[in-house]
């Protein structure tokens, strides 16, 4: 998101709960909010679940919305993350490190450690139209991650 001069940063966790914010000097702003938890969430939900539904439902609010992206997204607890292929923990792992990260891998990193997630950014291309987004987030299957 463009805030000034800050660069703005989505901390986000694979379990599923907002992970806590510190402080984070220099041009940084580090936040909770993530413009596509609820395409995250409803994603989830189609594989563990099969709920289509909900999943087009998140897709036309997130397209009508038309949020603005944070610059990059450090993803807390992937690491760590297991369970089986279709365990909604893998799946927002898939959902950030599979989709995301294939998208624009420059613009997502691991966030266990917020200073050195922040510390591993680098230049990248700017995010892609949401309505490209939506469409690899149709395309992306988790049952084909490995």
């Amino acid at each position: 998101m463009r805030r000034g001069t800050l660069t703005e940063v989505a901390l986000v966790s694979v379990e599923g709960r907002a992970p806590s914010v510190g402080q984070v000097g220099g041009p940084y702003r580090v936040t909770g909010d993530d413009p596509l938890s609820s395409l995250s969430d409803a994603w989830v939900a189609r594989w563990a679940k099969g709920d289509e539904a909900a999943f087009e439902v998140a897709a036309l609010e997130l397209l009508a919305r038309r949020p603005e992206l944070p610059d990059y997204y450090l993803v807390a607890g992937a690491v760590a993350a297991n369970g089986g292929p279709f365990e909604p923990v893998v799946l927002r792992r898939h959902f950030y490190f599979g989709l995301l990260h294939g998208v624009r891998p420059g613009r997502v990193a691991p966030g266990d450690d917020v200073v050195d997630g922040i510390r591993s950014l680098g230049a990248a291309p700017w995010w892609p139209d949401l309505s490209e987004l939506v469409a690899a987030a149709r395309a992306f299957r988790a049952d084909e991650v490995t």
